[in-house]
Parts: C-alpha cells; structure tokens; sequence
C-alpha cells in the first residue's frame, strides 16, 4: 500500500497479504502451483482460482503479475551461488495468520526487500527502483540506490537482473539530472552493466546492449572521451571471448555498435566522433569467415546501423545506399 508518508508493508505468516486503505486481501496456497483465497478484493480486481494462482503483487511503485512469479519460480537460479529454488516458499500455510505492520520511507523499503532472501519480493520491489528514484534526492540514489543495482544485476535470477537492468537507465537520467555532481556514478553504472552483454540469460544480453548505449550517452554528456573509451573497451572484450563463445560475443558487439549510433538529443556522442571504429568492426564482423552464424547477425542488424550514417558515409559503406532514409 502506498501512504502519503511512505510504505505501509502488511506481511502474514499464512499467506501473502496485503492492505490498501481498509480493503485486506490474502492469497493463500493450497499445492506447488497455489490456490487463491480472496478475502476481499474490491479494490484490486483480483480473480480467484481453485487450481492457479492468479494475482498481482505490488510494491507502491510496480506491479508483478502472478504468472511472471510463477515464470521466476520455475526458472532456476544461474548458479553463480547456492539458493534454493523457490515457489512461494514460506506462504503455504492456511491457518490464521498473525499481521507485522511496518512504516518504510521509500528509500527504506527498496534497501529492505531489494536484499530479500525471497526472490519474489526482490524481483517486485527492483521492479520499482526506476519509479522510486525520481521522488529522491541524488545523493541518496548515488549511495544507496546503486549500490542495491550492484547487487541485483549480479543476482542468480536472471528475471530480477533484467528487471534491475531496466531500471538503470533511470537511475542514471536521476543522477545526471544534478550536472556534474555525480559523473563518477553513471561511469559506475556503466561498468556494472558492461558484463552482462556476455550474460547466461539471451534477453538480458539484448537489454544490456540497449542499456549500455543509452548509458554510453549519458557518460558522454559529463566527459565524451571516456564514453568512447568505454565503448571500445567493451566491444574489444566481447571479441576477446573463447572460440566456443566467439559468435555470442560477436553478436552482443554488434548489437552495442547498432544501439549507440542511433543518436540521442543533446549528446555530444554522434557518429562522426565513433564513426572509423563502430565502421571497421562492423565490417569485421559482418565478413567474419570463421563464423556463419556471427556474418548472419552482421546481416540482420545492418539495415539498422546504417540507417543512422550521414549519407555520405553511407555511400563509401554500401553502395548504392546513400538513398537509404529513415
């Protein structure tokens, strides 16, 4: 529930139970899957089922369906430490259940369950961090909020890095929006999420590729120099990858090079000042003959890469393209 004053946290020992104004809904679980049980749920629009659960859980920033915590649950962990799989785990009993009421501010709220050892909770409440930043001070995101991203974009669930990742952006735009001040965090911020365009997890690859170019932008506003440095260095760590890795990591450098290209307003990063190398690895890359799955990927990403050339360079790169538009 969402108070003017900060959070307000019902939790239940029998159940998943939570409270808006004077409306409480309880979920209970009957098998591995879940039975629903509505006390009332007039203000959540909450649909009963005897077999599956069907709810959304909340955090006063976000919402997570039942199915993609049902999709978290059935996805092991990556294991990069040991954790217990997890379905609800601690919510199975039926019995009357004992109500901890618990004031957060916000900040309070995200650094509490952010650091759950429910996975759940973890994946709702990182799922806010986006939402929360813009209603903090900056330096409050400088210190606690990315140090909570640190953690989660290195979490064993590769649905909470995701989620996680796609809140950075955000925190970022929130950082830059105090000037100077805090370069060195978005820089940081930029190195947390370099490694995952190499991750276990296809679509947090993709999303880190588009991520790390919005990222590479908002570096460039505070210091141009070191937004192309990172670039290169990420693009050359993709290449430098065991041969059985060499079309995955080929594909997250091209995808990079595709995403950054695109450009964003007011960046001082455009084409021209990445141009000799985003062009030279593309080419690389798209004629690679060790690989056919790697020249397949150049293939697919190349009408988006040189849609954003200026029409002279698009011309020296691919013939005839020159009449290429947007």
């Amino acid at each position: 529930a969402n108070r003017s004053e900060g959070f307000s946290v019902i939790r239940a020992c029998g159940g998943i139970t939570t409270q808006r104004g004077a409306s409480i809904v309880r979920y209970t679980t009957g098998s591995s899957r879940g039975r629903c049980e509505t006390i009332c749920s007039a203000d959540y629009g909450l649909k009963s089922s005897c077999n599956k659960m069907s709810f959304i859980m909340t955090s006063p920033f976000a919402a997570i369906s039942g199915d993609q915590i049902e999709n978290l649950a059935d996805n092991s962990p990556d294991g990069k430490t040991p954790e217990d799989d997890l379905v609800l785990e601690g919510f199975t009993s039926e019995s009357d259940s004992i109500y901890e009421i618990e004031d957060l501010d916000t900040l309070s709220a995200l650094e509490k369950y952010c650091r759950s050892d429910m996975p759940t909770q973890r994946l709702v409440y990182a799922a806010g961090i986006g939402a929360a930043v813009s209603t903090l001070d900056p330096s409050a995101v400088s210190g606690s909020v990315v140090a909570l991203l640190h953690e989660l974009l290195g979490d064993v669930y590769a649905d909470i890095r995701l989620t996680a990742l796609q809140q950075t952006v955000a925190v970022a735009r929130r950082l830059r929006s105090a000037g100077m001040t805090f370069q060195t965090d978005v820089e940081h911020l930029w190195d947390l999420v370099q490694p995952l365009l190499l991750d276990a997890d296809t679509d947090v690859q993709e999303s880190a590729a588009s991520v790390l170019a919005e990222l590479s932008h908002l570096v460039a506003w505070g210091n141009q120099v070191a937004a192309s440095q990172k670039l290169v260095w990420a693009v050359q760590r993709c290449q430098r990858v065991p041969p059985e890795a060499m079309a995955e990591g080929a594909t997250a450098a091209l995808r990079l090079i595709t995403e950054v290209v695109a450009p964003r307003e007011g960046s001082p990063l455009h084409f021209s000042s990445i141009q000799d190398f985003a062009i030279t690895t593309f080419k690389d890359l798209a004629t690679c003959d060790k690989s056919a799955e790697v020249r397949q990927g150049a293939a697919l990403l190349l009408p988006q890469f040189v849609r954003h050339m200026p029409p002279a360079v698009r011309a020296t790169f691919l013939p005839g393209g020159a009449e290429i538009t947007q």
